[in-house]
């Protein structure tokens, strides 16, 4: 045993006790080195022949947590070496696989970029702090501390530093992210709300900074997808059960890999945090060089403004988009890059942005130019400009103007889309992500023309592609699902819910839940639930509205559609003060969002009309009116003998009877159980199952 005159700590003491960063890149690091003749063997090796080895430095040391020789590193360090342990106020979440040199070399990094000083930074790292002569011995006698146990020192630790450090190594490929442990680390350390920073070498920095000038960040993006914490390793299979068990209760002994909320809430929520941090370090890269005045290539510009785009869209970031690609268009411009595939597939970005933000004109002005550059580029035979007049077609005004200035502008979008698909021929593209989703635009677009059957068959080409592509597990392939639910409600109720709780599991599945695809899916699936039965969808309905609140999304069509959904939800059951009140904000909104001249408007002004009355709300004659007086002005425009034109009419009777019978809101206004759209409420599903029942993996296909 070492001298008794050696400074001790209590169990108390030890139990958090961390080692200076100092002291493991100059000390430890040296005695790996001497030991093995280099510092890139990993903790597997350095814990057999250093940590739990007779010639380990705390072989001799009395462990303060037991009275019996053999301790810790760290309890070691502290007992022969003054100066250089403390009270740990960083947690390391890591895996041993990693090497001695990579850990020390990121947490060296971490201290500089954060102007820590390393002597003062004392880090509790599970291989150099936890007794590993106690674990082997345990190992060796098949006799492993209980899980509570080691899950209380683990939360007691975590509590004590409040500031976990994840390393991730290499870059694009992080091996922490598939190791239980780690994944659950991260996500204690978010919901108690502790500090959580993201670390890496500084050679691994260097490969990310050379990645966001050429080839962009979609691989790591494409491996967060695959963070799972019902997949992630461990070394004992009985802590991967309990922390499954911890997390998820009602996970089945037998399949643990059963889906459950609560896993994908962990696994949404760890993404999340680590996409954030890839952000951060991409934007302050180029801040760093702009202030350098280094020159940035546009590439970079372009990577970055791509990486905010794949975030929540909050005002900030969102805001961060536009000035980013504007930056990517004058370093274009700066290196004579204008008349290249890559300038010209920028400039379309751009204008897509500024479409959405309502910059008609400027919009225009550089769909225009991109145009040039593609055939100044010799590049129309490619899938970027294949997609260009996807973009084109869609950002058409579409529903301005008579019916025959619709008309002519619908034409044209037909005939972009038609060639548009010729150009994915001849690029030989037509087995990718990006033909899928051009076919669901596409299909989208004849929905619109009222072309239903077309639409169905294009939804369904788009799922042919991405299942044949192997690309199930995508965003793309979830829509496409969602979309194909929609074409079914009237020819198929039966099919709808199949379709969409399908959607469901791949938006799951794809970490996509925080999105506005997800929250339209709830709004779709409660409708759908409310139309054919009646009860229920409620708590579908709040999901989604409480889903747009959080995205920043309340002041769009769709949220003022979801809104309007709740409406005629809550007049169904006969709570008309709750149904009035959300009929009113989708019509204020619709009015806001200039709306207030479409047809959706107009049914939407029935339905309120309908429950002032109800209400005995005077209102109700002025709001039937103003239904009236747009009905008329819609009539005037569309072509008659036309779906639309129908629709219309049959508004226009039931407004005029409601008017007629002084506010009788049972009277034509509300649509019978029986009526058109539902007389498929006693099919009964194709009796398919969907991927929760038969597990993951396989090829889902439905015949139309």
């Amino acid at each position: 045993p070492a001298d008794p005159m050696s400074r001790v700590c209590s169990v108390e003491e030890s139990s958090v006790l961390g080692i200076s960063v100092h002291y493991l890149s100059t000390v430890f690091l040296k005695e790996v080195e001497e030991e093995f003749g280099h510092s890139d063997c990993n903790y597997y090796e350095v814990n057999e022949r250093m940590l739990a080895s007779k010639k380990a430095k705390g072989a001799e040391v009395i462990c303060p947590r037991d009275g019996a020789p053999g301790c810790s590193y760290v309890d070691a360090v502290h007992a022969l070496e003054s100066g250089n342990t403390d009270a740990a106020n960083v947690m390391l979440s890591w895996s041993w696989q990693y090497s001695v040199r990579t850990v020390v070399r990121a947490l060296v990094r971490w201290c500089t970029m954060e102007k820590r000083d390393p002597k003062k930074v004392f880090v509790w790292q599970c291989a150099l702090c936890n007794n590993q002569f106690r674990v082997e011995a345990s190992k060796a006698s098949g006799e492993w501390e209980s899980f509570e146990t080691f899950k209380a020192l683990f939360e007691k630790r975590m509590d004590h530093t409040s500031h976990v450090l994840s390393l991730m190594a290499p870059w694009d490929q992080p091996i922490n992210i598939t190791r239980i442990w780690c994944v659950f680390e991260k996500y204690v350390a978010l919901d108690k709300g502790h500090k959580f920073d993201v670390i890496m070498p500084e050679e691994e920095d260097a490969k990310f900074q050379e990645a966001l000038e050429t080839t962009g960040m979609q691989p790591i993006w494409d491996l967060f997808f695959k963070v799972d914490i019902q997949k992630a390793q461990a070394t004992a299979e009985t802590d991967r059960r309990n922390i499954l068990h911890l997390v998820d209760p009602d996970l089945p002994e037998d399949n643990l890999e059963l889906y459950s909320n609560s896993c994908a809430r962990i696994n949404a929520s760890v993404v999340y945090r680590l996409q954030q941090w890839f952000v951060k370090q991409a934007l302050e890269s180029i801040q760093q060089r702009e202030e350098a005045g280094d020159p940035i290539p546009m590439k970079a510009y372009v990577n970055v403004a791509w990486l905010l785009s794949q975030q929540r869209k909050d005002e900030k970031t969102w805001g961060l988009v536009q000035p980013m690609y504007e930056k990517g268009v004058q370093a274009g411009r700066a290196t004579n890059q204008e008349n290249t595939t890559e300038f010209a597939d920028l400039l379309c970005k751009l204008a897509s942005f500024k479409q959405k933000n309502k910059v008609h004109a400027e919009a225009a002005e550089l769909m225009t130019e991109a145009e040039m550059r593609f055939e100044k580029a010799d590049a129309r035979n490619t899938e970027e400009y294949a997609d260009f007049l996807k973009c084109r077609a869609l950002h058409l005004p579409r529903k301005l103007g008579t019916f025959k200035q619709k008309n002519k502008i619908l034409t044209e979008a037909a005939e972009l889309m038609t060639e548009a698909e010729m150009r994915f021929e001849k690029a030989d593209a037509r087995n990718t992500e990006e033909y899928a989703d051009f076919l669901k635009c596409r299909a989208l677009h004849l929905r619109f023309l009222g072309h239903y059957d077309e639409m169905t068959k294009q939804l369904h080409k788009a799922q042919e592609v991405l299942e044949k592509a192997g690309l199930q597990e995508t965003r793309t392939y979830a829509g496409v699902l969602r979309y194909l639910g929609q074409c079914y409600r009237h020819t198929a109720p039966g099919k709808v819910m199949e379709y969409y709780e399908n959607s469901k599991y791949y938006f799951e599945e794809t970490k996509s839940t925080f999105s506005q695809g997800y929250a339209s899916l709830l709004s779709d699936m409660a409708l759908h639930i409310y139309r054919r039965h009646r009860e229920g969808g409620t708590e579908l309905f709040e999901q989604a509205r409480r889903m747009f609140v959080a995205l920043g999304l309340t002041q769009s069509a769709e949220y003022a559609s979801i809104v309007d959904k709740f409406g005629k939800h809550y007049r169904y059951h006969h709570m008309l003060p709750e149904a009035y009140e959300k009929m009113k904000e989708a019509s204020d909104l619709q009015v806001e969002l200039r709306m207030g001249k479409t047809r959706n408007h107009a049914h939407v002004l029935a339905d309120l009309a309908s429950v002032e009355a109800a209400l005995k709300k005077p209102e109700w004659e002025v709001t039937i009116a103003l239904c009236l007086d747009l009905v008329d002005r819609l009539l005037e425009e569309e072509e008659k003998d036309t779906a639309e034109h129908d629709t219309l009419r049959r508004l226009k009777e039931k407004a005029e009877s409601m008017l007629a019978n002084k506010g009788d809101h049972g009277k034509g206004m509300r649509r019978s159980r029986n009526g058109p759209g539902n007389q498929g409420d006693n099919d009964q599903t194709s009796g398919k199952s969907t991927p929760r029942d038969k597990g993951k993996g396989r090829t889902w296909s439905w015949g139309t």
